[in-house]
C-alpha cells in the first residue's frame, strides 16, 4: 500500500552550464525553476507547493520558459498498481453492496406490512442500515486511489470522512432496533392484558428520555468529527509532516471527546436493552 513517501529536499544534477539543470533526463533552466519556486524532492516529485508533478522513471515533463509543463502528470494522480489494501477495500465492496440490496429488500417488504402505530419508526433501522452501508461502499471504493496515488490527496480524505460517517450512523441503527424490539416486546405484553402498563412508573418518562438523552451523543459524534478541516489528513509525505500535521488532527482533543460520546450512546444502548428486558420479565 502506497501511502508514505519520504519527502526530502534533493540538489539538482548540473547541466550543460550554469543556469541547466537535469531531471530525470529532461534539461530544465534553473533560473526559471527558481522564478516559479519548483524544488525536486526525493520521492520524485517536483513541486511549488501549488502544483506538484511526477519526475522519475517513465515520467519526463517539459517546462516552459513561462512555467508551463508539457507532458506533466500530476503527483496526485494513480500511478501504482492495485495492492493488498486496494484488494481488500474492493471485497468490502462487493460485501456492502450486497448489504444495501439485503436491506432495501427488507425495508420494502417492511414498508408492506399493515401494523398500528409507528410505522415510521420500525423502518428507520433499516434506513440507518441503508447510510450505513452507503458509506462503507464509498469508503471502501475510495481505497483503489489510495492504494494507486503516489502522493495522498481527496480520495484519502473522503476514505476517512465516510469511513468516520459509519460510527453514528451505526450507533443510530442499533439503538433503532432496540427500540423496535421493546416496542415489540410491550405489544406482546398489551394483546395478553391491556392494562399491564396502567399503574404509574417511571417507564412512560424514562421512554421519552432515553431517545433524546441517545440522539444527543450521537449528533455530538457527529458534530465533533464530521465539520472540520480535513486536509491534514492527506499531509503524510514523509514522517516529519505526518508528526506535524496528520497526526495532530487524527488525534486531537474533539476526536478523543467523540469517542467518550460515542461510548455514552452505546451505554444508553445498553440500558434501554436491560429497561426493555426487565420490564418483559417482570410483565411475564
Amino acid at each position: 500500500m502506497t501511502i508514505l513517501h519520504i519527502r526530502t529536499a534533493t540538489p539538482y544534477e548540473s547541466g550543460a552550464n550554469a543556469t541547466d539543470v537535469v531531471v530525470n533526463e529532461v534539461h530544465f533552466n534553473r533560473t526559471t525553476l527558481d522564478v516559479y519556486k519548483y524544488t525536486l524532492y526525493s520521492n520524485g516529485t517536483l513541486s511549488n507547493g501549488t502544483d506538484c508533478y511526477l519526475a522519475f522513471q517513465e515520467f519526463q515533463p517539459r517546462m516552459d520558459e513561462n512555467g508551463t509543463f508539457v507532458d506533466g502528470i500530476s503527483c496526485y494522480a494513480p500511478i501504482h498498481g492495485i495492492g493488498q489494501h486496494a484488494s481488500i477495500g474492493m471485497a468490502f465492496t462487493a460485501f456492502f453492496a450486497v448489504s444495501m440490496f439485503l436491506t432495501m429488500f427488507n425495508l420494502r417488504k417492511h414498508s408492506r406490512k399493515y401494523l398500528p402505530g409507528r410505522t415510521m419508526g420500525r423502518r428507520l433501522k433499516w434506513l440507518w442500515l441503508l447510510f450505513v452501508s452507503a458509506c462503507g461502499l464509498i469508503s471502501c471504493i475510495m481505497t483503489v486511489d489510495v492504494d494507486r496515488s503516489h502522493i495522498q490527496g481527496t480520495s484519502l480524505i473522503l476514505q476517512s470522512v465516510f469511513y468516520t460517517l459509519m460510527t453514528p450512523g451505526l450507533m443510530a441503527a442499533v439503538w433503532e432496533a432496540v427500540r423496535h424490539w421493546a416496542s415489540w416486546q410491550e405489544r406482546q405484553i398489551l394483546d395478553r392484558d391491556p392494562y399491564a402498563f396502567t399503574k404509574r412508573s417511571s417507564r412512560r418518562r424514562q421512554e421519552s428520555l432515553l431517545p433524546i438523552l441517545f440522539y444527543a451523543f450521537a449528533l455530538s459524534n457527529f458534530f465533533l468529527t464530521i465539520p472540520r478541516s480535513w486536509t491534514g489528513i492527506e499531509l503524510q509525505r514523509s514522517p516529519e509532516l505526518t508528526a506535524l500535521r496528520a497526526q495532530p488532527l487524527a488525534t486531537d482533543l474533539r476526536f478523543k471527546l467523540a469517542a467518550f460520546m460515542s461510548l455514552a450512546g452505546t451505554l444508553v444502548i445498553c440500558y434501554s436493552l436491560e429497561h426493555s428486558i426487565y420490564r418483559s420479565r417482570l410483565r411475564h
